[in-house]
């Protein structure tokens, strides 16, 4: 399937996470290694804090709480590439505007080359491909005055039985799709407001992914993630979003 390419691209976040088999040597100071070799590129840097739920069992009782994870971000000038690292996972996150995918992907394999040329991990445990959408319905509201009919603008939508009311003020959608082997792909569509929020997730699940083959597995998860994206919707958002001959 031809790339199709939108003067209005909805694509406000691009994330591809990597989680690595951990080193069994570490330098202590791997994260200024890394920063050395990065810094041209990407010379801001800040600690940033996770909170990262755990379940542990005590005394045949189930207990939750939240742990911070503290992790180390770098990023560009122009803030639209950030760059998140610990001991055994790697993220790369594209801000809008987003370029391309090919240079995304030339990012991507420029970093993870960097972190592991330091870290040296032994594979890849787990990878994931993530865009975040959000497409905005505000200016049509205003000038119609009317409420918007989800199903004219998405291929895939809750549906609401001609018994019930058919007004939501907000609804959530989740989907899971198995996909090329033992991958998944998650459908995540929610609305905020007068904007809708459309996630697509790719996973690696049992599929096996190393250093070998993993710039394969991105291309093939982009053009899944690309292929359901234009699956999941209409032409009304097609032209809402400024499709381009």
């Amino acid at each position: 399937m031809s790339q199709k390419i939108y003067k209005n691209a909805p694509i406000v976040e691009a994330v591809c996470e990597l989680v690595f088999d951990q080193a069994s040597q570490m330098n202590a100071d791997y994260e200024e290694q890394i920063y050395e070799l990065l810094k041209d590129q990407y010379p801001q840097k800040k600690l940033v804090t996770n909170y990262q739920p755990i379940i542990e069992t005590k005394s045949l009782r189930i207990e939750k709480r939240i742990a911070p994870q503290e992790r180390i971000q770098f990023f560009n000038e122009s803030d639209t590439i950030h760059i998140k690292i610990s001991q055994n996972t790697l993220s790369v996150s594209q801000l809008a505007p987003y370029p391309s995918w090919n240079e995304y992907l030339g990012n991507i394999q420029n970093i993870t080359e960097k972190y592991k040329s330091v870290v040296n991990p032994e594979s890849i445990l787990r990878v994931t491909l993530k865009y975040t959408n959000k497409i905005d319905f505000s200016k049509i509201i205003e000038e119609s005055e009317e409420l918007i009919s989800i199903e004219s603008y998405f291929n895939v939508y809750p549906h609401i039985s001609d018994e019930l009311p058919q007004q939501v003020s907000s609804f959530f959608l989740n989907l899971e799709f198995p996909v090329a082997g033992d991958n998944s792909l998650n459908i995540h569509i929610t609305n905020l407001g007068t904007q809708i929020l459309f996630e697509l997730k790719f996973n690696n699940g049992n599929d096996d992914v190393n250093f070998e083959n993993f710039v394969e597995w991105l291309n093939t998860a982009h053009d899944q993630i690309e292929s359901f994206f234009e699956g999941s919707i209409t032409d009304k958002t097609r032209k809402l979003i400024g499709e381009e001959d």
